[in-house]
């Protein structure tokens, strides 16, 4: 026992005040052990638990999920990643991506052709990313509070939701995973020179190069690191295993790519030069999406974005620094290495597709090196989260970045939404209006698809089909004459066009309708000239031949479509129609039976064969006829009925 050395009285321990509630600081909440990882999830899937219920856009995922489940399907084909260009194009755009082709034959063992799975392991690579920004941070000696609120700005920030919300958009995530844990080995290897620590570096360095191919100027960017940061010395012993590492590696990947990619679109160096030149003005784009991250777009374009955006934030943070004291120069320079060595290059590929977009989620990476340089100012480095006013602010703050990554996520619902996007914010590019028209059209919304296809025209006035369409949609609203004038103006474009012969097909059609005969005769026939493989113009011609009591023509016509299309059930029924005027009910019945069993929901056949059967009292076959139709929900004509005894 204790006792006070001034009365000699014992000391006890005093009696806790049980009335007192017992107060837990926010670093407890936010900060203790496990705590800021398990915020960073919460977050981030609150945020994103709605993509769980996105389909597909129709922008690369249907390329490389939906018509590619025959070999993501498969577990086997893991190894069959590593030999062939990620899109499995013959040619063409070339993308050696193996890690991410094998993160969807992952997926699909168990989604199939559901994206719930595919969006859930967005959601999951997204949040370990967040996690190991905010490790990374704590390796890099950063205060724990400031380095979790960055992590929190990373898991919610709008400029990302790309990478997220969009399932092709993983890639980014995904590497981020892996160059983050090269380089926190990377450290740990420089500073405990283990053997464990750099094969774990070089493993993970290995899985970011076959994850994306920005990952080959990373070594440059740890060779800076190395002298200028930690002061190693030229060509150490640390620096010489390291290169040596990284060279095997990119060997092996060259070796493995070139053997992979058939016949890749290779960009000749002076072209990457220029590329890279011309899309400088994106670098400031980018840097103003992160601070005004407003009017997102799911394909930004230059002549679409602004700069002011961008300039404002390069002068904010450019004040900042200057009004910082003992800012570590070297820190900002790597943190700008880091962003721009991971930015620039994307801009090379940008160029592949002819107009060049500066898809956002592909600032996922380079968002690390802009941290590092705002970690350097002091209007960070003195934040107080014990002040009230400086929680709320900074609460507000990810709650505002919160709100808008939530309602920027809807624009990857689906694919109207994200064309929509698309067609709105990049308004001046064919792209969005050239995919945002037929998805209209194909959803019946005609009204939405004549002003998509009105755009087209004012982009490009010689579109290769954009009248046509309009044509199309004109007849549907029962307006002849104004599509009667847009296929006219489609032949105008390319007279010897398949398109032409399309228009020119509708025009036989409008002709026909205002008992034009001779001229949709004409037409029809023009058509077939152009492209010979029209079928309906030969089916077209035939009635009218029929019609016209010219069954040898007519038999000609139908028989010339058979040879474009073996199979046509069409064709089968119209020769039967036509032997049946022939008088020839044997040959009709035979050429009605082929006809169903190319289509087995062909109606009209069973009607005819039905009314036949009917005629001569073979009620058996009839009534077979008629519970075919039945099973198809077809109303039974009360001809094939009247001398038929059937409730």
């Amino acid at each position: 026992m204790e006792f006070d050395n001034k009365e000699n009285v014992p000391v006890t321990s005093p009696i806790p005040d049980v009335t007192q509630p017992t107060v837990i600081s926010w670093e407890e909440v936010f900060l203790k052990g496990w705590r800021p990882y398990a915020w960073l999830c919460a977050v981030g899937f609150v945020l994103y638990f709605q993509i769980l219920f996105f389909d597909f856009t129709y922008f690369d995922d249907h390329t490389l999920i939906i018509n590619n489940q025959y070999f993501i399907g498969q577990l086997s084909n893991i190894i069959q990643s590593f030999k062939e260009d990620v899109f499995r194009r013959p040619y063409g755009e070339a993308y050696y991506r193996p890690i991410l082709t094998i993160s969807f034959i992952l997926d699909a063992q168990l989604g199939v052709l559901s994206p719930v799975m595919y969006h859930l392991s967005n959601i999951i690579m997204h949040l370990i990313a967040s996690c190991l920004v905010f490790r990374f941070l704590l390796k890099l000696k950063y205060r724990k509070d400031l380095s979790l609120f960055f992590s929190l700005l990373f898991t919610v920030h709008p400029v990302l939701a790309q990478g997220i919300a969009w399932i092709p958009g993983r890639n980014d995530p995904l590497v981020t995973i892996f160059v983050i844990l090269s380089f926190i080995y990377f450290l740990d290897f420089v500073e405990k020179r283990s053997l464990s620590y750099y094969g774990l570096h070089m493993l993970f360095f290995a899985l970011a190069l076959f994850t994306k191919e920005i990952i080959l100027l990373f070594p440059v960017m740890l060779i800076f690191y190395l002298h200028m940061m930690t002061k190693e010395k030229i060509l150490s012993f640390k620096e010489k295993v390291l290169v040596l590492g990284w060279l095997v590696i990119i060997m092996v990947w060259f070796f493995l790519r070139w053997t992979a990619l058939k016949s890749p679109r290779e960009i000749p160096f002076p072209n990457m030069i220029t590329a890279s030149w011309e899309s400088l003005p994106a670098v400031i784009i980018f840097f103003g999406k992160i601070f005004f991250p407003f009017r997102l777009s799911v394909i930004s374009t230059l002549q679409d974005s602004t700069l002011i955006y961008g300039f404002i934030t390069i002068a904010l943070v450019t004040i900042a620094l200057i009004k910082s004291k003992g800012i570590r120069f070297t820190v900002i320079i790597f943190g700008l290495v880091w962003f721009l060595i991971f930015l620039v290059p994307t801009f090379i590929t940008s160029h592949l597709s002819g107009t060049p977009y500066f898809i956002e989620h592909r600032i996922y990476v380079p968002l690390i090196g802009f941290i590092l340089i705002m970690l350097e100012t002091d209007i960070i480095k003195n934040l107080n989260f014990l002040k009230r006013n400086t929680l709320i602010i900074c609460a507000t703050i990810i709650g505002f970045l919160f709100i808008l990554t939530f309602l920027h996520s809807a624009d990857f619902k689906n694919r109207v939404k994200f064309w929509e996007n698309a067609a709105r914010t990049s308004p001046s590019v064919m792209i969005g209006h050239g995919t945002l028209a037929p998805i209209y059209y194909v959803e019946k919304e005609y009204d939405k698809a004549e002003i998509e296809y009105k755009k087209i025209l004012e982009l490009d006035p010689k579109h290769k089909d954009a009248h046509y369409w309009l044509g199309f949609i004109y007849l549907g609203k029962n307006r002849p004459q104004e599509a009667e004038e847009e296929f006219k103006r489609q032949i105008a474009v390319n007279p010897e066009s398949k398109e032409a012969a399309d228009a020119i097909f509708e025009l036989g059609g409008i002709y026909y309708n205002k008992g034009r005969i001779k001229e949709a005769e004409e037409a029809w026939k023009q058509a077939l000239e152009i492209n010979p493989e029209t079928p309906l113009a030969h089916n077209n011609l035939g009635f009218l031949y029929m019609n016209k009591k010219m069954l040898r023509e007519a038999e000609i016509e139908f028989r010339k479509e058979l040879a474009v299309n073996s199979k046509s059930d069409r064709a089968m029924f119209n020769l039967g129609l036509l032997y049946r005027n022939y008088g020839d009910s044997k040959k009709a019945v035979e050429l009605w039976k082929q006809a169903i069993q190319a289509n087995p929901d062909n109606i009209q056949a069973y009607e005819h064969l039905a009314m036949y059967y009917v005629s001569q009292k073979d009620f058996e076959q009839a009534k077979y006829c008629i519970y075919q139709l039945q099973k198809r929900g077809v109303r039974i004509p009360p001809e094939i009925l009247k001398n038929l005894e059937l409730r």
